[in-house]
């Protein structure tokens, strides 16, 4: 009963909320010097307290008049209707007041009063003189209240809750609250809507202040507020945000990723943004700071002074342009850096450029207690965070590639979940709440834990379907999302997608899943999947907080993400930057940053947290295609002429041209699988296009003009005297191995894959940007680039090649022999009987070994000679000499071999039928087929095995097991997925188990978060301690001096047997009809439950029942139950 009526408060609020916040939307005025006029931006003033706007003007001198500056004055007169008051009987008749054109301030502790929030827009330039309280009308509403004390706000890292935990037991202040009638902040910023900086005067007045002692409320009526302004000259301030504007885009890098950001910035200009590069070793040179990140920001803060930047894009993760770490401890796990730690990377520092974030210069960055700091962005920035050119090449493709047309982006997908587990699905209730701010031409999907439909193969194949906008509202940590409990969506997940070039925009309210400056997280992995995910994320880099059901809107990572999607919805789409600012900004103006909550700034720290890692510029307006077309096999000849204009183009069968001309105009050109043959002097005309899907082009003997147009994974091959004219495109990749074609290339980007047979060259080779340059004399190639970016795929064959100085992507050699000295090769793969040496260079090493044995150690910094040959692996045919060099990546390819790996540091291991020892060693990533491999004290961060696997001391990440045999000892994993596997597991840490396919899995003597039993799988656990258990569909699961902490969660047909444990039973009851009485509670002889499921608990303790009713209707009767939840229409009968 205590339970239903709080669920009833929270309900009465969150309707109460959801009626009153949206109708208190600020009201912003915008100044314009020139006409004297105020103007409301906003035409949704139904519903707004009465305002009246007067203006002032004070002085006759010149507006810009430095001796005598004019003095500017505005008066809101507000006037607000008697408040309603909410009253429930669980909390001894404490009441809400609710006022209209308000909404509701919730701090912790404090009474909840309805605020009303005003911003007033000036110039830059602007200094506030005075604001002052006039004509104030208030009404004594008489004493005896008691009103509700704000609920504690709770973190997402936090699995189940309690009323404790929720509201405290008594209003923290004693007189008078608030202290003041109002409170005012001057913030200086930019505005989205116009990309202006302007001044801002945040007016919060309370209608009502509450005597707690006496319970009296003081109800004012009427009141003005005086604002006077003046504004001197045209100072820095002033002038920076009057400027026009001649660069748009400022692009901060590393020197190791500068050619990329070239690629990047030409792709800005060709946008038509003016963009220009710089890097950090640069600025270190060249600017002053107390560390690097300060000299960084000086700049910045010059070039808006100097260009008017407007956007700024960080391109570069934390270990290339170094993050500021801001001092925000939040109380939960400040000791534990591991989890969350007293600071938070964010890149709101660069974006604020107000004050220095150290005032008092003691290295606490950002520590606003001591430190003076606006918040509100001055420019907008994102960043892109890669760490090396590979990771670069994939998200710039991922940008060339991106084209949100409305047949897949006009969609939303939203995710909800149970976030504290006591029956009020708060990540469901936003979920809700931020839809309606969805456009009504959008498709909306929702996955929700309570609905049974979030799971985690619905949603990674609904992400593979492709979506405009993902929204998810859940527990995370770096590496993964918790989308129920005992599930969870992981960075593996996030790498495996493959929804190609359809990229949604990601927003996450939960804790950690966007930290990027110490690890990777899985807000990266969305964004360097090169074969789908996201382009680009939004979410909280360390520890996020909320409050509980529907208040979950009301503060914190949960208005986050509903301000998040309003402005997503919003015209604020031409750059996603833009969208992250408005959150941003909007959040800033309702909540002062400075509100301590128990001595700690949580606004503060959602402020700072949520960064945008992606391009803040990009363009998310969606262009309706509604000329859909197919066409199977064709042939055109003789002059025939074909046009594909403004359509969304499906090519099911080869095109053949002969004599002929095919023109693609404005259009999405989907090749499936399926040849463009242009040949016998035929001209194909791409104009303004996008070409996508697999197959190839083939130039032969012909024409290709390609304007403004992205040609991406399909092969373009180019041959016989051909001519190819390419022009502010990009191509990915082009084919050419005749010095009779003719390629010009001119603002453009392309990948160029080229072929050296049997030849003999000792030259340099870098790709990247060019402003004009000829391939005649390096690769014999009748091909001029002017200002463009080149890529270099070279493959030599029969061929002897010394590079000296050079850069490449890829570098094939067949039978070859290859020299490389002072290079940077991204990948270096050896085929046949070839011969390399590397001296002083960085480079990445592909290698095959079959049908051999031997012992290798693959090493990273190699300062002594590193030789591969049939002397240390017997039978292979190639050779590999390496000094004073450093490999970035190893990927070993080994089938039918006997090996052993020790000391190794590799990239990726694929095996087949092998026998594989690998000892002190790291590895990224396995795949083993039929094949069988130990692992002892080493470290693997993904893999997947089919065949036999032993594992001792180890550190593994995510492991997929088919058809396996497991064998792991003393280690420490994050999830394993068993399909038909045989595991035995001992001694270990283990967070996630999945068994499903008649599994059969041993635990004994370990820790487990969570196990989920699905299909028939058998498990047995041991002297071992357990999170949370799922037994679901004929699965069976045997505890014997097991210690269950959260819950034992029994579904359909499955069958579980405890000896000597104590647990924590959860039925699930799901469109049936049950009485259950008599359910024991503490220890337990003997004690059996049989329904469609079966539980048998023998001399074991049960520390309490709970029951989950799915459209239920259940009778309880004399049993302990300590969780009771109904969804949707369950009827429970509790006796």
């Amino acid at each position: 009963m205590r339970n239903l009526r709080i669920l009833k408060v929270v309900i009465i609020i969150g309707i109460l909320l959801a009626s009153f916040l949206t109708v208190s939307k600020s009201v912003i005025f915008s100044f314009e010097s020139e006409r004297n006029v105020f103007q409301n931006e906003t035409n949704d003033t139904a519903n707004v307290p009465l305002k009246h706007f007067n203006f002032e003007v004070k002085g006759t001198k010149a507006l810009y008049d430095a001796e005598m500056p004019l003095i500017h004055g505005i008066s809101l007169d507000l006037e607000f209707r008697e408040p309603i008051f909410i009253r429930d009987g669980f909390f001894d008749s404490y009441v809400i007041p609710i006022v209209q054109g308000c909404s509701i301030e919730i701090k912790p502790g404090y009474p909840v009063l309805p605020v009303n929030v005003s911003i007033i827009k000036l110039p830059y330039g602007a200094e506030v003189v005075s604001v002052e309280l006039k004509d104030l009308s208030v009404t004594d509403l008489g004493a005896g209240y008691r009103v509700l004390p704000g609920p504690q706000a709770l973190p997402y890292m936090r699995l189940k809750a309690s009323v404790s935990d929720i509201w405290p037991k008594s209003i923290l202040v004693k007189g008078t609250y608030p202290d003041n009638w109002f409170e005012f902040r001057v913030l200086r910023g930019i505005d989205p809507k116009d990309l202006t900086r302007y001044t801002f005067v945040v007016v919060h007045f309370y209608p009502i202040r509450y005597e707690v002692r006496s319970g009296k409320i003081l109800f004012a009526e009427r009141a003005k507020i005086k604002v006077n302004y003046q504004v001197r000259s045209r100072d820095k301030g002033f002038r920076m945000s009057a400027l026009d504007s001649n660069i748009d885009v400022l692009i901060v890098t590393s020197k190791e990723l500068y050619s990329e950001a070239i690629r990047l910035a030409q792709l800005k200009n060709q946008s038509k943004l003016k963009t220009i590069v710089k890097t950090v070793e640069w600025i270190y040179d060249n600017y002053e700071g107390r560390d690097e990140a300060e000299k960084i920001r000086n700049f910045i803060k010059s070039m808006v002074e100097l260009y008017g930047i407007k956007f700024l894009i960080i391109f570069g993760d934390a270990d290339q342009v170094p993050v500021r770490y801001a001092w925000i401890p939040d109380g939960a796990y400040d000791y534990d850096p591991t989890i969350d730690g007293a600071v938070v990377e964010t890149d709101l520092y660069y974006a604020d450029l107000d004050f220095s974030w150290d005032d008092n210069n003691d290295g606490l960055w950002g520590d606003i207690r001591r430190d003076k700091i606006d918040g509100l962005p001055d420019i907008i920035v994102g960043r892109i965070p890669v760490s090396n050119v590979t990771e670069a090449r994939i998200y710039i493709n991922k940008l060339i590639k991106f084209d949100p047309t409305s047949y897949w982006f006009d969609s939303a997908l939203l995710i909800g979940t149970d976030t504290f587990g006591i029956g009020w699905p708060e990540g469901e209730y936003l979920k809700e709440y931020a839809s309606k701010f969805i456009w009504s031409n959008y498709t909306v999907t929702k996955l929700y834990e309570t609905a049974g439909n979030l799971t985690l193969t619905n949603l990674v194949n609904e992400i593979n379907r492709g979506y405009g906008f993902i929204n998810f509202a859940g527990h995370g940590y770096p590496d993964l999302m918790a989308i129920g409990i005992g599930e969870v969506y992981t960075l593996d997940d996030a790498l495996r997608q493959i929804n190609g070039y359809r990229l949604p925009v990601i927003f996450s309210m939960a804790c950690l899943t966007a930290r990027f400056g110490e690890l990777d997280s899985i807000a990266e992995a969305f964004l360097v999947n090169p074969n789908g995910g996201a382009i680009a994320y939004i979410g909280a880099t360390r520890l996020s907080w909320g409050y509980i059901g529907e208040l979950v809107t009301t503060g914190l990572a949960g208005e986050m993400d509903w301000r998040f999607t309003k402005a997503f919805f919003s015209d604020l789409r031409d750059h996603l930057g833009k969208i992250w600012a408005e959150m941003i900004k909007g959040y800033i103006m309702e909540h002062p940053i400075t509100v301590s909550y128990y001595g700690y700034y949580l606004d503060w720290k959602t402020v700072a947290e949520f960064v945008l890692l992606g391009d803040p510029t990009l363009s998310l307006r969606s262009h309706v295609i509604e000329n859909v077309t197919s066409m199977e096999e064709t042939t055109l000849r003789n002059g025939e002429e074909k046009t594909i204009s403004n359509a969304l183009h499906y090519q099911k069968g080869d095109i053949v041209l002969s004599n002929a001309t095919l023109n693609i105009l404005d259009s999405v050109f989907v090749m499936e699988n399926v040849s463009v043959v242009i040949r016998d002097n035929s001209l194909l005309n791409i104009s303004d296009s996008l070409i996508v899907g697999t197959g190839r082009i083939i130039i032969n003997n012909s024409t290709l003009i390609m304007n403004n147009s992205v040609l991406s994974d399909v092969i373009l091959e180019v041959k016989n005297n051909s001519i190819v004219l390419i022009k502010y495109s990009a191509v990915n990749p082009i084919t050419t191995d005749a010095n009779s074609n003719a390629i010009t290339v001119e603002n453009s980007s392309i990948i160029l894959n080229a072929a050296l047979n049997s030849t003999t060259l000792s030259t340099t080779l870098k790709e990247g940007y060019y402003k004009a340059l000829d391939l005649s004399s390096t690769l014999g190639l009748n091909a001029h680039l002017k200002n463009s970016w080149l890529g270099i795929n070279l493959t030599l064959i029969n061929s002897d090649i010394s590079l000296q100085g050079s850069r490449l992507s890829y570098l094939t050699g067949i039978d070859s022999n290859m020299t490389i000295v002072n290079s940077n090769i991204n990948m270096i793969s050896l085929v046949g009987k070839s011969i390399f040496e590397a001296r002083n260079s960085i480079l990445g090493v592909k290698i095959s070994i079959s049908d051999t044995a031997g012992e290798i150690s693959l090493r990273n910094i190699i300062n002594e000679d590193l030789i591969l040959d049939n002397r240390n692996i017997t039978g292979i045919n190639w050779a590999i000499t390496v000094s004073e060099s450093n490999i970035t990546e190893w990927f070993l390819y080994v089938h039918k071999a006997e090996l052993n790996a020790t000391n190794s540091k590799i990239s990726i291991l694929e095996i087949s039928e092998t026998d594989i020892m690998v000892m002190n060693s790291s590895i990224h990533y396995i795949d083993a087929l039929n094949s069988v491999i130990s692992i002892d004290n080493s470290s693997v961060m993904r893999g997947s095995i089919f065949g036999k696997m032993n594992s001792t001391a180890s550190v593994i990440g995510y492991l997929t097991a088919r058809n396996a045999q497991l064998n792991l000892k003393n280690v420490t994993q994050q999830e394993i997925k068993l399909y038909g596997s045989n595991v035995t597991i001992a001694d270990s840490l283990i967070y996630y188990v999945l068994a499903t396919n008649d599994s059969i899995v041993t635990i004994n003597k370990s820790r487990i978060l969570s196990i989920i039993a699905l299909s028939s799988t058998k498990i047995m656990v041991r002297f071992s301690r357990v999170a949370i258990i799922y037994c679901r569909d004929y699965s069976k699961i045997i505890l014997n001096n097991v210690t269950i902490t959260f819950g034992l969660r029994i579904y359909d047909h499955s069958k579980v047997i405890a000896y000597g444990s104590e647990i924590w039973p959860e039925l699930i009851l799901v469109n049936v009809e049950e009485q259950f009485s008599n359910l024991p509670y503490g220890s337990v002889t003997k004690f059996s439950i049989a329904r469609e499921w079966n539980l048998t608990i023998i001399n074991s303790y049960i520390t309490g029942w709970d029951l989950l009713c799915y459209n239920a209707n259940v009778t309880v009767e004399n049993s302990y139950i300590f969780w009771l939840f109904g969804y949707y229409a369950s009827r429970i009968d509790v006796r």
